[in-house]
């Protein structure tokens, strides 16, 4: 960035900061689990298929049932992948005009904000977050951005029914800023 600008090249500044940002799955996790669905179901669905096509004869009901059934649970295996993908890859929570939101994949936008009605729940991996007892949403440790909103918690005080160790990492790095 800095050589562009000695340059004399004008380049915009998309770094997320605190007033505006998304908390969203980081792509990595997204191509895992792209890549086990390519490079290992696939794959393996089309071994057993070649297999059971070449081995397996068909002479009875029996027989028929069984093959149709394998062949059923692997096409559902493979598109429970690709679904999980799709919802890993389009899931986000927004910071942004002062406003909350958060998009679920198959439902729309809904807005929230941090009032007394929220509470969450942290443990080792996740962040849960819920209005009036009813879960909202769950946001990953690992999420691109989630020390905005994991300090933004703390901050208003959002009653943490459980895991409140989980939350220290974003209370140490206010801290040090304060300094």
């Amino acid at each position: 960035m800095e050589w562009f600008a000695e340059e004399g090249i004008v380049v915009e500044d998309h770094t997320p900061k605190e007033e505006c940002y998304k908390v969203m799955p980081h792509p990595v996790h997204t191509w895992e689990l792209m890549g086990l669905n390519i490079f290992i179901v696939i794959p393996g669905n089309i071994c057993v298929l070649y297999l059971m096509y070449r081995d397996f004869h068909l002479e009875s009901v029996k027989d028929i049932v069984v093959t149709v059934g394998i062949i059923v649970c692997m096409i559902g295996f493979s598109i429970a992948i690709f679904i999980g993908c799709c919802y890993e890859a389009f899931y986000y929570l927004k910071y942004q005009n002062e406003e909350y939101s958060y998009y679920l994949p198959f439902h729309k936008e809904k807005k929230f904000e941090l009032d007394e009605k929220i509470t969450y729940k942290a443990d080792e991996n996740v962040i849960t977050v819920y209005r009036n007892r009813k879960k909202l949403f769950e946001v990953y440790h690992a999420s691109e951005n989630i020390e905005f909103f994991g300090s933004t918690l703390l901050e208003k005080d959002i009653q943490c029914i459980q895991g409140e160790k989980y939350m220290e990492k974003y209370r140490k790095k206010d801290v040090e800023e304060e300094i």
